[in-house]
């Protein structure tokens, strides 16, 4: 039997081609079942009928990346089964990684140790930011790992660095590797007596590198969303945000009194970016498009899941183009929201009657 996939030790999910074709073979149809992370039941399995000796299925990746979305997967054990004539024929086991996008000539594995799972290399955060990085290491992999610290000294004008080494890597399994960042843990690396304001910070993880410079400007919104490597990622955004409200209703009037009915209310937001950088701005419309958004604003509960109703997106590769996106948003829970703070303190000094 032949087929057009056929893939050895680890490969990302959008190398799986369009059309699954299977050829060369006697019967009149082949059942095709397939199986993650060595599971007793396949998580698909369908009879495919052969026309003029060749058989096929449509869209096999929207099925494996689906489960791969519901399930959480950032990674997973794969192999295709297939039966014919009571012949059996396996697929696999190959390691497949969810990936959206499409990576022209490039190894998976050798992506994957010179790449964090992000697509974006550099990124802007205010003081005080939190995010996850997240990165694969081989079997038998070892690599020097370090940080580099760009750092504004209290009694000096001119910016110095500072690079401190970590941990190398050394693996004997494939793995998935976490860097939990945040402001103070990094200044928790610096040697002791050292003052300054943080500029920027890039880590080294072997040939990985990923660089992230520091801004004053509070963000005005956070976007959570699914990045292309199925993993929760953040972007820090100023932006201008109008409020839209759309109120409709039906009023009948029967015997002098009237009614209202149908009453239709619905809360929509438009946000409009800054100038951003043209990798930026490519990198936030990719963003928008995520099956999974969260947005983290003043005037919303922390974590409000979010719908994109339109995105306007236009990149120029012209030298002198500058780019901001604008894009229409709503919760999903479409409910009053009211802001509230309790206020600790009110009366601060001390009570005397003037009467006793």
């Amino acid at each position: 039997m032949i087929y057009n996939y056929n893939p050895q030790g680890y490969s990302f999910t959008s190398s799986i081609p369009d059309i699954f074709k299977l050829s060369d073979f006697q019967g009149s149809s082949v059942y095709l079942s397939i199986y993650i992370n060595r599971s007793e039941e396949p998580i698909f399995a369908t009879t495919l009928y052969a026309y003029n000796g060749q058989a096929s299925i449509y869209d096999l990746r929207s099925i494996i990346e689906g489960y791969m979305e519901e399930k959480s997967l950032i990674n997973a054990a794969c192999s295709f089964c297939l039966q014919e004539n009571r012949n059996d024929y396996t697929i696999g086991e190959f390691t497949l990684i969810y990936c959206r996008f499409l990576i022209q000539n490039a190894d998976c594995q050798q992506f994957l140790q010179s790449h964090f799972l992000t697509t974006h290399a550099v990124r802007l955060v205010p003081h005080g930011f939190q995010m996850d990085l997240q990165y694969f290491i081989f079997p038998d992999e070892s690599s020097p790992c370090s940080t580099q610290f760009i750092i504004q000294p209290e009694d000096s004008s001119a910016p110095i660095s500072l690079t401190i080494s970590d941990n190398p890597i050394v693996s004997k399994q494939f793995a998935l590797n976490y860097e939990d960042l945040n402001e103070d843990d990094l200044l928790a690396q610096l040697p002791q007596g050292t003052k300054g304001k943080l500029l920027s910070v890039t880590l080294h993880r072997g040939a990985r590198t990923f660089t992230l410079f520091f801004t004053d400007n509070l963000p005005t919104l956070a976007l959570t969303f699914q990045n292309e490597f199925n993993i929760s990622d953040t972007l820090y955004l100023n932006a201008q945000t109008k409020r839209k409200l759309s109120f409709s209703r039906s009023t009948a009037i029967c015997c002098g009194e009237s009614s209202s009915y149908d009453n239709n209310t619905e809360t929509e937001y438009e946000s409009e970016t800054s100038t951003l950088p043209y990798a930026l701005a490519k990198h936030l419309t990719t963003a928008l498009q995520s099956p999974s958004l969260y947005l983290q604003s003043p005037d919303l509960p922390t974590g409000t899941s979010i719908l994109i109703t339109d995105i306007e997106s236009e990149l120029s590769d012209a030298t002198t183009a500058t780019y901001s996106v604008k894009f229409k948003w709503k919760p999903l829970r479409q409910q009053p929201i009211l802001p509230y703070s309790h206020k600790l303190k009110i009366f601060n000094s001390i009570y005397n009657n003037s009467f006793d």
